[in-house]
């Protein structure tokens, strides 16, 4: 505890209650360049987490940004040419006698290689989003503006898309029939130059998607947040998911119904050209080079 160890050394109690319960919080960065993007605005999504727990954060804002930063200089000699990192920082709750006052909470925070020959591909021949019987939390059971770590759902519908599809993402909807999310991604559905996206009353507000929202904005492109139910992804003239480490991903079919146009389609690959300029790196090429030197495109 309070220590840097090599990942490899990192160890849980099997009866802690975040393994056991899922009693925890996490959020997600990636880097470009080496560089952490937008990570304080991932640290304010992390205490917003902290308090709807009802936790105690485990430090100031400011002092965990800089440990992260810290974290992040202590491994750039480590990273290879042309890779990334992925930094994860999760929150458990402090475990206290009953009845005492609550303490601050534990703090992990850890570090990996993006994945890019894992989803590089789908920048070419796009995702393919599986709608499943599984439906996200309501609000007020779990609220999926908390970004926590009791999944199950996710791991069910995961599976469930599964047996349409392995590599397929499934689609969830609320329990009116509104779609609401994916797995680790926000949706986006264009159709006559407009953009539409569920309201975050039931999803996690993700930073990608708060991004793609104000490069929309930029580039004049109009974002509705709203209501959107299978009808209207059917008809949609495009779509996209929004993701930490992808950032933008184009949709191709929706239930195995190919979806018209190119592939990413012409809002798609302007959000996605936006979105590179704002990060430094052409994250498409950067993503696909990655696993074409792999062997894995």
């Amino acid at each position: 505890k309070g220590k840097f160890v090599p990942r490899s050394e990192c160890k849980i109690d099997v009866g802690d209650p975040a393994f056991m319960l899922g009693d925890a919080v996490f959020d997600m960065t990636r880097c470009f360049n080496g560089k952490p993007f937008r990570l304080r605005d991932h640290l304010k999504r992390l205490f917003r987490s902290i308090d709807a727990a009802l936790m105690e954060p485990p430090m100031s804002m400011e002092e965990l940004e800089e440990l992260t930063l810290e974290l992040v200089r202590r491994n750039e000699p480590l990273r290879p040419a042309g890779e990334e990192f992925h930094i994860t920082h999760l929150v458990p709750r402090a475990q206290t006698p009953r009845g005492a006052a609550r303490a601050k909470s534990d703090l992990i925070i850890t570090m990996r290689n993006i994945p890019f020959d894992a989803y590089a591909k789908y920048y070419i021949k796009g995702v393919h989003l599986v709608p499943v019987s599984v439906r996200s939390y309501p609000p007020d059971t779990v609220d999926p503006k908390m970004k926590h770590i009791s999944r199950m759902n996710f791991c069910l519908a995961k599976q469930e898309a599964s047996v349409i599809d392995p590599e397929g993402f499934p689609l969830l909807q609320d329990h009116y029939g509104n779609i609401t999310e994916s797995i680790s991604c926000n949706l986006f559905f264009v159709k006559d130059g407009v953009v539409r996206t569920p309201p975050d009353r039931a999803i996690l507000q993700g930073t990608s998607r708060a991004i793609v929202m104000e490069l929309a904005a930029n580039l004049g492109i109009d974002v509705r947040e709203e209501d959107v139910q299978m009808y209207d992804a059917y008809g949609a003239d495009e779509a996209f998911i929004t993701g930490t480490s992808p950032c933008i991903m184009p949709v191709s079919r929706i239930n195995t119904r190919p979806l018209p146009g190119p592939i990413p389609g012409p809002i798609t690959q302007r959000l996605l050209a936006a979105y590179s300029e704002l990060a430094g790196v052409d994250i498409q090429d950067q993503a696909i080079s990655y696993a074409k030197a792999k062997g894995a495109l």
